[in-house]
């Protein structure tokens, strides 16, 4: 949950270094970031969305929220969920 922070943080860096560490827990970060690209703000989801994209690991419970992301009005959320779904 505090890497999911991390994503939001206004240092690129520390946003890439959050993120790596959450494709590095895989299957574990999941639920983490099925709330972030929930709840988030568009920064944290687009990272989020970004991530799931990097870590290769898709539930089905992401479903709806990736459907829902897909016609958000942030450009970047729209791209990345786009591109996780074209996966």
């Amino acid at each position: 949950v505090q890497l999911i922070a991390l994503l939001d943080d206004p240092s690129v860096p520390v946003q890439r270094e959050a993120s790596a560490r959450l494709v590095a827990l895989g299957e574990e970060a999941s639920p983490a970031l099925l709330t972030a690209m929930e709840e988030g703000g568009p920064r944290q989801q687009s990272l989020a969305l970004w991530t799931v994209r990097q870590s290769g690991v898709y539930h089905g419970a992401m479903f709806n929220v990736l459907r829902k992301l897909a016609t958000d009005s942030d450009y970047q959320v729209r791209a990345n969920a786009c591109a996780v779904l074209a996966r």
